[in-house]
């Protein structure tokens, strides 16, 4: 997630997902929502800014192959953006199944702060 964060700053959205889903079974299932997901990310950036900060929240595994991990990325204008990965063991390594963001709180995390 350091070097998705990292890629995001420095090239943006469209990059950064290129880059932690090439190759995954996310990218074989949805690789046309992925493309459409970098503009939009992208766009929220222009709103909020350039991330400042991130804070990690939890991380939950389930079983031996999947875990779940969330953040939450401070942006320039102070406002947060909560951020939801889960990622699986793969045949070699691990890989992103499912990634997330929203703007507001209980979209990714619930209705219970």
């Amino acid at each position: 997630m350091d070097a998705f964060f990292k890629t995001l700053g420095e090239k943006g959205g469209t990059a950064a997902i290129t880059e932690m889903c090439k190759g995954t079974l996310l990218e074989t299932q949805n690789g046309a929502q992925l493309e459409a997901f970098g503009p939009q990310l992208d766009a929220a950036f222009k709103i909020y800014g350039r991330i400042s900060r991130i804070e990690s929240v939890d991380g939950k595994v389930f079983g031996d192959s999947f875990i779940r991990i969330r953040v939450i990325a401070y942006h320039a204008s102070g406002a947060p953006m909560f951020w939801d990965f889960m990622f699986f063991r793969g045949k070699t390594d691990w890989e992103i199944y499912i990634f997330r963001f929203a703007d507001q709180f209980d979209r990714v995390f619930g209705n219970n702060p």
